[in-house]
């Protein structure tokens, strides 16, 4: 899943750089990636320990 996300959150960035004229720094994309899949993972982590 991790592979998958840091393709995703490149391939924003990489259009937020051509249609918004917005870069992104190789620290900010590796934070937003590791949110995403926090983001993602929390659902799992609730479900397995029963909230």
């Amino acid at each position: 899943m991790g592979f998958c996300c840091g393709l995703w959150v490149i391939w924003t960035s990489r259009n937020k750089l051509i249609y918004e004229d917005k870069y992104s720094t190789s620290w900010d994309i590796s934070k937003q990636i590791k949110s995403y899949i926090l983001e993602l993972e929390e659902p799992q982590i609730c479900i397995r320990s029963h909230c």
